[in-house]
């Protein structure tokens, strides 16, 4: 290998660029020759995938080098919030590290917000009114509904009519973005005046996205399709960068030059789905060009998995920079450099698609590859539980996927029910994943309670060292606090539930709580056991007209459920969620507390009510209804009521249960 010095750095972005449409990617006739030319004399990664299929949360991965799960932002453009924007403030921004280490940082780009970042010049010169300038909404009636008519075209015409007749007919027709010839003159502009030796320029471009505007004429209009006029768009973009490339070359700064290419994202027409969303995870969404040209790396076409985030360390490892411990991409220099033969084991990528129409369902999609396999999941929801970071774990699956791309490439035979074992495996693998990065998350954005969830696997996973899984049982209730320790039990155990579970089903409890374990328990799979009072005690407790009397049995036959639990299922420990705040009989409580017979395990004590709650958002823990109607603490339905306004989170319990609750807990009550 040459080892000439990095002087600049081109990192270009070309939007909706599916790898299938570029020559090294196989594409023939090859639209891309100045691009082919250029990953011929690099590194070109045969097997790039994206991180997520809409471009802000797309860039936003590969520059901070992080999945969108785990800085916070997974939604684009105008459904970005307040909070997912608020979650960058802990990224580690490429062009931020470069500019502190002394390289000037420019971008050509439009998107503005958070993207400026890091970046002493930042054109913003496309950022001009979309609706204005789109021809669509001014030049047709019904813009959005005749646009639907275009993609139903394209889906089984495989052309567009409305827009390809404006931008083949018109004789001044308007673009909505500033075309590559533009962006390569002001890159030139800014090479030209650059006195420092290091600069690091960002162009993003726009012309493979939808709208197709080239090219023209009424020939156009009559024979090409979507292919065609889609490759045109790639062909004028590739000439632009082979006059970027001239230019470097004439004034001698070629050699010093990384020139990095990739796409944010590939782009769906008729093959799959609907077209110009670039919804789905198949290989024409999530498959990108990747490529890496500097004469310090040897020419070279590596096959190995790799993805977007990739990217940020690699350019830091070539320029000596040191990579943040934090991040989840992983630099390829070793792979390039044959010292590693493995870059990634596998990949996670996901879909958030926000229809103007809900039709269909507005989904998401969560997928991972590992091999030759790929698996996804659709989830159907509420628009709110759907485009949180985390989605609700109680979403439904209403879809599954399992494809084989060496056998079948074109991803047109599903063998979900040919392979269930590895089915399972690769959604384990997924869910797994996906808690992981929610950790990291919350490690950044709420370290308190990060080290409170850490804490709480720790005595968890202590008590499975000190006791044989058969012997441990975690009670449920079905109340948020249960719910919360079940979810962090199939954390610490990547997503399985080692020990026994108990629900004490008294008879009295909310038709909500029976529906909701019984749901949640095929959600996790869970093989509940279920505990009951005697025959005996519920006879006298419905036959006694005496309410003094009910109330006492109903406190009393639930600690002799458990209590006969215990000795049928010779368990040494249970587990509960109890926590010092919500009871004064509970403030002296200990971890492991020692019974005559058991040993109590409560991995929850230190956290608060706030706590649960956040940690039951941050993760999509599901949770009973009864919460949104007002109640905090639920117990049997004849003694739980709504908290009333500014009632503490016990007030709406039964009040002499409440009194005599220390009492109770001597006996065998949690």
């Amino acid at each position: 290998m040459k080892n000439n010095s990095i002087q600049n750095i081109i990192f270009i972005i070309a939007d909706t660029l599916r790898a299938k449409n570029v020559g090294l990617y196989g594409a023939k006739p090859s639209p891309t020759p100045n691009i082919d030319k250029l990953g011929r004399s690099g590194v070109v990664f045969m097997n790039a995938y994206t991180t997520i299929t809409k471009t802000d949360p797309a860039i936003t991965a590969i520059i901070t080098g992080e999945y969108p799960v785990s800085t916070g932002l997974v939604n684009h453009g105008m459904h970005v919030t307040r909070e997912e924007e608020k979650s960058l403030e802990n990224a580690n921004f490429l062009p931020e590290i470069l500019k502190q280490n002394g390289w000037k940082t420019a971008a050509i780009d439009w998107l503005g917000r958070w993207h400026k970042r890091g970046f002493d010049y930042y054109s913003g010169e496309i950022g001009r009114d979309f609706r204005q300038d789109y021809p669509m909404t001014h030049r047709l009636p019904l813009p959005l509904y005749l646009r639907i008519i275009d993609k139903i075209a394209v889906k089984y015409l495989r052309r567009e009519f409305l827009v390809r007749s404006y931008y083949a007919l018109s004789p001044d027709p308007k673009i909505p973005y500033d075309t590559a010839d533009k962006i390569v003159d002001k890159a030139i502009e800014i090479f030209r005046g650059n006195k420092q030796k290091q600069l690091f320029l960002y162009l993003h471009f726009w012309d493979t996205h939808a709208p197709h505007t080239r090219p023209r004429g009424f020939r156009s209009y009559l024979f090409d399709n979507v292919d065609d006029t889609y490759n045109a768009e790639i062909s004028f973009l590739d000439e632009q960068i082979g006059r970027l490339i001239a230019y470097l070359k004439q004034t001698s700064q070629l050699e010093k030059t990384l020139i990095v290419f990739t796409a944010d994202h590939g782009e769906n027409f008729y093959e799959h789905d609907t077209p110009f969303n670039h919804e789905n995870l198949y290989e024409d969404i999530v498959k990108v060009p990747f490529l890496l040209s500097h004469g310090s790396v040897a020419s070279q076409k590596i096959d190995k998995l790799v993805q977007h985030i990739d990217l940020f360390p690699t350019i830091l490892d070539l320029l000596s920079i040191s990579v943040p411990n934090n991040i989840d991409g992983k630099s390829l220099l070793p792979l390039m450099r044959g010292k590693n033969k493995l870059a990634r084991a596998f990949l996670y990528f996901e879909d958030i698609t926000n229809r103007k129409i809900d039709i269909p369902k507005q989904t998401r999609r969560r997928g991972i590859r590992i091999g030759k396999y790929k698996y996804i999941e659709t989830l159907i929801g509420k628009k709110e539980d759907l485009y949180r970071v985390m989605p609700r774990e109680d979403l439904s699956v209403v879809h599954e996927e399992l494809y084989d791309l060496e056998s079948d490439s074109l991803e047109k035979k599903r063998f979900i029910y040919e392979k269930p074992n590895i089915v399972k495996r690769l959604r384990k693998e997924l869910h797994v994943k996906i808690l992981e990065l929610n950790m990291k998350r919350l490690q950044n954005n709420n370290p308190n309670l990060y080290t409170k969830v850490e804490k709480s696997l720790r005595i968890i996973k202590k008590a499975a060292k000190q006791y044989k899984n058969y012997e441990v049982a975690v009670a449920w209730t079905g109340g948020k606090d249960s719910t919360v320790l079940l979810h962090l039990v199939r954390m610490a155990f990547d997503g399985k539930i080692p020990f026994k579970v108990i629900f004490n089903n008294s008879t009295m409890e909310f038709k909500e709580i029976y529906d909701f374990i019984d749901k949640v328990s095929k959600l996790w799979g869970i093989n509940v056991i279920i505990i009951k009072h005697s025959e005996q005690e519920l006879k006298e407790f419905h036959a006694t007209k005496d309410r003094e009397r009910k109330k006492e049995l109903s406190r009393l036959m639930k600690i002799t459920a458990i209590n006969t639990a215990l000795k049928r299922y010779r368990l040494k420990a249970l587990m509960a969620g109890i926590r010092w705040d919500e009871h004064e009989s509970r403030s002296k409580e200990r971890y492991f507390s020692p019974r005559p017979d058991h040993m109590r395990i409560h991995p929850l004590l230190h956290f608060t009510e706030k706590d649960i709650w956040e940690y039951i958002k941050h993760f999509g823990v599901p949770y009973v209804s009864l919460y949104d109607k007002g109640y905090r603490s639920l117990g049997e339905k004849p003694f739980t009521k709504p908290v009333p306004p500014g009632g503490s989170e016990r007030s709406g319990r039964e009040r002499e249960k409440e009194q005599l609750m220390q009492r109770l807990r001597k006996l065998g009550y949690w």
